[in-house]
């Protein structure tokens, strides 16, 4: 999956670490940026970055081919 965050495209390398706490579900991803970094962020954290950039977007799924 990529995303488009604060001026920055993500690729979700890695899904790791589903955990639940407070009876909500959340997973760890490894993130891979346009820039060269990587992190290990949250779903749940993801989800509230992009609702907070009037410029967030989801991009595509892999498994959707080629355009």
């Amino acid at each position: 999956m990529i995303f488009y965050l604060k001026q920055n495209y993500s690729l979700v390398a890695e899904v790791t670490e589903r955990q639940i706490r407070n009876g909500r579900k959340n997973t760890r991803l490894k993130l891979i940026f346009s820039d060269g970094m990587e992190d290990e962020n949250l779903l749940r954290s993801l989800a509230t970055e992009l609702y907070k950039d009037p410029q967030g977007r989801y991009i595509s799924k892999p498994e959707t081919g080629n355009l």
